[in-house]
């Protein structure tokens, strides 16, 4: 299996990491909106009103530090699913060869 035959194979982790990657960084464009907000209301005319944005700062927060978990965890994986396939075949195929090729190549 070639290492095109790999990406096509882990795509689809692939894609749905790079889905939680975007996520993450749209939460993160979303706190630092929130966090604006919440300061103007703090120095505004209704300090009362910073209960909202925090909240939504601190939920955003959490679901931003799993959806950064589980892409690192997709992605990573697939990549290194794929890297132990592509070995065991370059070890099989290495396998295959024989004797006689190693006889040949010395080992240092």
């Amino acid at each position: 299996m070639s290492l095109g035959g790999q990406f096509k194979r882990q795509l689809p982790a692939y894609l749905f990491g790079g889905l939680l990657l975007a996520f993450f960084q749209i939460a993160l464009n979303r706190i630092d909106w929130l966090s604006k907000t919440a300061i103007d209301g703090v120095f505004g005319k209704e300090p009362d009103a910073v209960t909202r944005p925090a909240i939504l700062i601190c939920v955003l927060a959490v679901t931003a530090f799993f959806a950064r978990v589980g892409s690192r965890w997709f992605i990573f994986n697939a990549g290194r699913d794929a890297e132990y396939e592509l070995r065991a075949l370059l070890l099989h195929r290495l396998h295959r060869l024989g004797t006689a090729f190693y006889r040949t190549m010395s080992a240092g």
